[in-house]
């Protein structure tokens, strides 16, 4: 007999056959494909940070679904969805760039599940809260700083996760955002990070905080 959990491990198990790929192919070929840059180059520990995000992400569903007895359906979304995450802090990592192509599904996804779990409008909330207090964010540091620090991707990324988390947690999420960049901010200060080229070249990227932040908030949803 195929229980509910069976059907999350074989998913769980194909997904991470074809997901290291799939991711890695992204990477490489996406910002050529959107002209960000002209040959596919491999960011500095793509793959060891993929396995890492793959087993992280593992993880993370597994503990939603045995030990929060989270839907199955729900769980698997959540894998894909925090896939997307994944992918999308990588390309921020080496380009600054953060496509629509994979921003918008993320966030589509999010309300997907959000109807599916019956919690609709704190998704939609979530979503509309997390743009716009990250766009409020940029504008005040752009006029503040005298420079551009304005960006779509990161602003409809925001939203994406607000849809996967929803507005119960819109404080922990900003807080948790602020915090984790501001220690990828030092990290890069201290060890030197080199900040120029890729699509935003203004600061450092936000993406592998909000996606950090997404996994983390993921398991207490």
């Amino acid at each position: 007999m195929i229980t509910d959990h069976t059907t999350l491990v074989i998913f769980t198990f194909f997904w991470a056959l074809f997901a290291p790929f799939m991711i890695n192919t992204a990477v490489l070929w996406l910002p050529v494909v959107g002209d960000i840059r002209p040959a596919p180059m491999y960011l500095a520990g793509q793959r060891a940070m993929i396995f890492l995000g793959i087993v992280t992400i593992a993880i993370t569903g597994g503990v939603r679904a045995f030990l929060m007895s989270a839907p199955s359906l729900v769980v698997c979304m959540e894998i894909i969805g925090l896939t997307f995450a994944l992918t999308l802090a990588l390309l921020d990592l080496q380009d600054r760039w953060l496509p629509g192509y994979l921003t918008v599904p993320m966030l589509l996804l999010g309300l997907l599940s959000a109807q599916i779990s019956e919690i609709t409008s704190a998704s939609i909330y979530g979503a509309m809260a997390f743009w716009f207090s990250i766009t409020v964010t940029m504008v005040i540091h752009s006029i503040i700083a005298k420079r551009n620090f304005m960006s779509g991707g990161d602003m409809t990324m925001a939203a994406a996760c607000g849809a996967w988390i929803g507005i119960d947690k819109f404080a922990v999420f900003l807080g948790l955002v602020g915090m984790t960049h501001l220690a990828f901010c030092l990290l890069s200060y201290k060890f030197g990070a080199d900040q120029k080229g890729g699509a935003n070249p203004e600061g450092l990227p936000l993406g592998p905080a909000l996606a950090l932040t997404m996994l983390v908030l993921t398991i207490f949803h």
